[in-house]
């Protein structure tokens, strides 16, 4: 819940349904397995470039296939421009600012859309839509937090050791 609130703070909410594209580097499909099950069993469709697709259906996780950047069109910069897509998984495989990598992110950036460029982020990010659909979103003030924590000072002190 908190990586999906930390996404609210900076305008980049994580979606309750929808298409997430998966684009991943090959040291990263294990994980990305895993977690494109995840989302698939909450409803997710999944759209994912070439070899993340042949690692998430080898793993019987469907999945839809799209294009890379370079291999023509329609890609899945289309298919973000369409407003087909919801979330992005997209680890960079090269640096600099002219890969296809770059690239993605830019156009989702672009069109507001969320992208998460490491597993650990991805997987926080299925745990967070998780627990998004099963508990409600509660807000605190620090003050709230203040006199929680009194509290349990408090009863720690009071407690015979």
């Amino acid at each position: 819940m908190a990586f999906a609130k930390s996404q609210m703070a900076v305008y980049q909410a994580l979606p309750s349904a929808g298409t997430v594209a998966v684009s991943v580097r090959d040291s990263d499909k294990r994980q990305a397995v895993k977690i494109g099950a995840q989302l698939a069993e909450m409803g997710f469709r999944l759209l994912a470039t070439e070899g993340t697709h042949a690692a998430l259906q080898a793993a019987g996780v469907p999945s839809a296939l799209a294009q890379k950047v370079q291999a023509g069109r329609p890609n899945i910069l289309d298919a973000v421009m369409n407003g087909e897509v919801n979330l992005i998984i997209n680890t960079p495989s090269r640096r600099g600012s002219r890969t296809a990598e770059a690239s993605i992110r830019r156009c989702a950036v672009l069109h507001g859309i969320p992208v998460i460029t490491t597993m650990a982020a991805a997987n926080a990010a299925a745990l967070g839509i998780r627990a998004q659909r099963q508990n409600r979103l509660t807000v605190r003030s620090l003050q709230e937090y203040h006199v929680d924590v009194q509290q349990a000072v408090r009863a720690r002190s009071a407690s015979p050791r």
